[in-house]
């Protein structure tokens, strides 16, 4: 009876060798096709999964190049509106620049302004301050000197220098001048006050 028992290992053993080496046959037949499909160009991956997604059972655990697609295509859309918003905050933030500079060049030109009206204001204090000079200088000098020097200025010059000067003052120069000057002068100094 041992004999049998032998012969029924003996066999299982040939029968599984065979089946073992028949499923490696195939596999190593299947990885050389595989390789030289894609020595060939041919998309082996894309041809699995089209072939395999059609099988009930193995299509779930096959990417579908559709499902690639699908989440390429996604993916694009969701890119693209990044791009939008990112292509709005552009144009946002360029009108933002864009006031900015108004801004500036506002400011610029205020700044500008207020130099020369402070310029105008300091070149106004000098010309004072020398009306106010040459009215202390006549003050001091005898009326019918200071009359004639005030004849020999411009008109509004010597309304300038007679607003300076206290009304007893400018009362005696005009007094010393010549009547037709001296009603010149108290008319523009009369236009001058109003």
């Amino acid at each position: 009876m041992a004999k049998p028992i032998n012969q029924k290992t003996e066999k299982k053993k040939g029968l599984f060798q065979w089946l073992l080496w028949l499923l490696l046959s195939v596999i190593l037949i299947a990885a050389v096709a595989i390789v030289i499909l894609i020595a060939l160009g041919v998309d082996v991956r894309g041809a699995v999964s089209k072939y395999a997604g059609s099988v009930p059972g193995v299509a779930s655990y096959v990417e579908s190049s559709d499902n690639e697609e699908t989440v390429h295509a996604s993916r694009v859309k969701e890119l693209e509106g990044l791009i939008a918003e990112k292509n709005d905050e552009i144009e946002e933030l360029t009108g933002q620049i864009a006031f900015q500079e108004k801004t500036i060049e506002d400011l610029n030109e205020d700044m500008e302004s207020k130099k020369q009206s402070e310029s105008l204001d300091i070149e106004e204090k000098e010309e004072r301050d020398v009306v106010k000079e040459l009215a202390s200088s006549l003050r001091n000098m005898e009326a019918e000197s200071a009359a004639m020097i005030l004849t020999k200025l411009e008109n509004g010059q010597a309304v300038e220098v007679l607003e300076t000067m206290s009304g007893k003052d400018r009362g005696e120069i005009l007094g010393a001048m010549d009547p037709e000057e001296a009603a010149k002068i108290a008319n523009d100094y009369l236009d001058e006050r109003q």
